[in-house]
């Protein structure tokens, strides 16, 4: 969203969760009032809390020098307990449940629940962002490894080498825009790509046959549909599938957590 329009949007959900819907009056016309003010009074009335599920749609960053900075690895198993420990302490402060997830499993989950992936039960995703990020997927659930699953060939890569060549990437980072064309920096950038999903492909290959990829990102989706046509090409019966939960893939995944833990499997 555009920064006013999110802004409003985190005020009325405050203000809801709150119970007093004073503070938005200016963002949301007498009739919409009328309704939030009857939902309040009926969620009093029946006793219940609300669940919060807080999303953040930014890669988390870190400094790696003037600069410069790099996507934080955040692995399934390693972030865990940091995860339970989070969860606890905000439900404590706030006193509302609250889900946290990795957020490249949350967008695997998006994609698997709302996505191209719905109709697949096994496959290997991909979440291509500042580095390229993989899951497995068997009969519906997402699996955690201790082998690598992030790998630095994702757009933070592509962008210097848009740099080297003296272009500007500033296009790269905006979601929803349509990227200019990098020439020869993008052509070799693709082909490393595809190579480390292929490389991810097969190294899985002798212990479960992996037929389907799906690939997910903020990227344009046109740029996702020319790295799955040249995966297949590459890689002969394998389907490779570009996501359709474009812009936010990872926030609809996480906004989705509530569901998973009430419908799906752990």
């Amino acid at each position: 969203m555009e920064s006013g329009a999110l802004d409003a949007y985190e005020s009325i959900v405050k203000a809801y969760v709150a119970g007093d819907l004073t503070p938005v009056q200016r963002f949301v016309g007498p009739a919409a009032l009328d309704v939030f003010q009857r939902a309040i009074a009926e969620r009093r009335q029946r006793q219940e809390t609300l669940e919060l599920t807080c999303v953040s749609i930014k890669d988390p960053v870190m400094a790696a020098g003037p600069g410069k900075t790099v996507e934080l690895e955040l692995t399934p198993k390693a972030a865990r307990e940091r995860f339970d420990a989070l969860q606890e302490e905000v439900e404590r402060e706030i006193g509302y449940r609250v889900y946290v997830q990795n957020d490249i499993t949350a967008a695997a989950g998006g994609e698997s629940m709302f996505g191209v992936a719905k109709h697949l039960s096994d496959y290997l995703f991909f979440y291509l962002g500042a580095r390229l990020h993989s899951r497995l997927v068997l009969n519906h659930q997402i699996y955690n490894t201790t082998a690598a699953v992030s790998f630095d060939v994702g757009i933070l890569r592509l962008e210097e080498e848009i740099r080297k060549k003296g272009n500007s990437p500033s296009d790269l980072w905006e979601r929803g825009a349509d990227w200019p064309s990098f020439g020869d920096a993008e052509i070799a950038w693709q082909r490393d790509l595809v190579e480390q999903m292929k490389s991810s492909i097969a190294a899985l290959k002798p212990f479960v046959p992996v037929a389907s990829v799906v690939l997910s990102s903020y990227a344009p989706q046109a740029i996702c549909r020319a790295i799955c046509r040249e995966l297949e090409q590459a890689m002969p019966g394998t389907t490779a599938i570009a996501g359709n939960i474009e812009r936010l893939p990872k926030a609809v995944g996480a906004a989705s957590l509530p569901f998973s833990s009430r419908f799906m499997v752990e």
